[in-house]
């Protein structure tokens, strides 16, 4: 799994590891957020690769309520968030509420990972279990 970050974060992440970090699996799109948060923050993109403990893993609801978009132009996720939300909703009818809104169990990463290519990780990923895998 990969995470964006850039440069002048690497002394906190050194000493303090990444707290319940964003993670997607696709490397080529944690550059992309790298290179829009260097733009945004400043600092050189990094990205920083490890094993993720699936157990660790949940639903990234915040990716799938935002469209992903950088300077007025969306990010292409290969597949569009509603959709998938549709389908599983279909198969799990339950997680839909009166009012149409649907409650995601957290345990459901998979279901972000397909949409929007991203997930979240719950807890600490020190220092000694990260890869530099990309930035420029």
């Amino acid at each position: 799994m990969y995470h964006r970050s850039v440069s002048f974060r690497s002394s906190g992440i050194v000493r303090s590891g990444l707290k319940n970090p964003y993670l997607t699996s696709f490397l080529d799109l944690a550059l992309v957020f790298a290179r829009s948060r260097s733009l945004d923050f400043g600092g050189q993109p990094v990205v920083y690769g490890f094993t993720a403990d699936p157990l660790r893993l949940k639903y990234d609801n915040q990716a799938m309520d935002c469209p992903l978009a950088h300077d007025g132009k969306t990010i292409d996720t290969h597949r569009p968030a509603n959709q998938t939300l549709e389908e599983y909703a279909k198969k799990n009818p339950e997680t839909v509420q009166k009012d149409g809104k649907m409650i995601v169990p957290d345990n459901e990463y998979l279901l972000s990972l397909e949409a929007v290519n991203c997930c979240a990780y719950t807890g600490i990923v020190t220092y000694s279990n990260l890869l530099i895998v990309g930035g420029e």
